[in-house]
């Protein structure tokens, strides 16, 4: 059986933040110890995918600091096989996530004018506040870049805050990314440029979010890199074929199940169960 387990950023306590990525997806340091600690018997050391039988694989997309900050001391000392996917205009710090923006300003404001309503929309509940991430959120998921950071812009600029106040999540550095690149238990994979839904764009925006990112890495850590996660998962026979011109020869999916053997999934479907089921 392999498992292949997905994470994103990792916390030294519970959730700092009440909605969007942070809350949803965040693992604390002691959920991250206790699933190596339920699997420690099956966590074995590869170098690629191709022989992998009976044992557990660790994932992180998007390519948090914290990543290496608290991740990297459990996986030396579980000694498991990690993939950190990284998203490399996160890296560069020319694109922010969208998502983690938007919910640091919904939590920051009782209410705030949008471009959907003629009045502010006051939140007085958690629920009020996720309500109007999701309403807001939804739209720019599938959208471009340059039209998700139109209408940020557009939002900061009816509300009067600067959008950098709200940038404050960190990410690796290309110096961290090589770094992690040369410790024996991490693999080094991309995770595109800007973080779109794939299967949402142009094929030739596709194939070059996928080939920018894989280019952008090569450059930094000198070596080809193999392995690919899909933004939110979401692939079709469309954009596998895109992601095996681009050069990859693994690509991951959000898929919640296990598989006996690569050959049962694919190479370029390879299923993984977020930490959060399998705590």
């Amino acid at each position: 059986m392999i498992e292949v387990a997905l994470g994103h950023s990792v916390s030294d306590g519970d959730a700092s933040s009440r909605i969007g990525p942070l809350a949803e997806y965040s693992i604390s340091t002691n959920q991250l110890k206790e699933f190596l600690e339920s699997r420690k018997n099956n966590l074995v050391y590869h170098s690629g995918m191709s022989s992998l039988s009976k044992e557990i694989v660790l994932t992180f997309d998007d390519g948090y600091y914290d990543n290496m900050e608290r991740a990297l001391p459990l996986i030396e000392h579980f000694k498991v096989q990690t993939f950190i996917f990284v998203t490399t205009g996160f890296v560069e710090g020319d694109i922010y996530p969208y998502e983690l923006e938007l919910a640091s300003v919904i939590e920051d404001h009782g209410g705030i004018h949008t471009p959907f309503h003629s009045r502010p929309v006051v939140v007085r509940s958690d629920k009020d506040e996720n309500r109007l991430y999701q309403r807001l959120r939804l739209p720019l998921k599938t959208a471009t870049y340059k039209d998700r950071e139109r209408f940020m812009n557009k939002l900061a600029a009816i509300n009067g805050y600067e959008r950098k106040s709200y940038q404050n999540k960190s990410f690796l550095s290309w110096k961290g990314v090589a770094e992690l690149d040369q410790h024996p238990f991490i693999t080094i994979g991309a995770h595109t440029d800007s973080h779109p839904v794939l299967t949402h764009q142009w094929p030739w925006i596709a194939y070059r979010e996928m080939k920018h990112s894989k280019s952008k890495i090569e450059e930094v850590i000198d070596r080809p890199v193999r392995h690919f996660s899909y933004p939110y998962g979401r692939n079709n026979a469309l954009v596998r074929t895109l992601a095996r011109w681009a050069g990859f020869r693994w690509a991951f999916t959000t898929e919640r199940r296990r598989v006996d053997s690569i050959e049962e999934c694919g190479a370029f479907s390879i299923p993984r169960i977020d930490i959060h089921h399998l705590v």
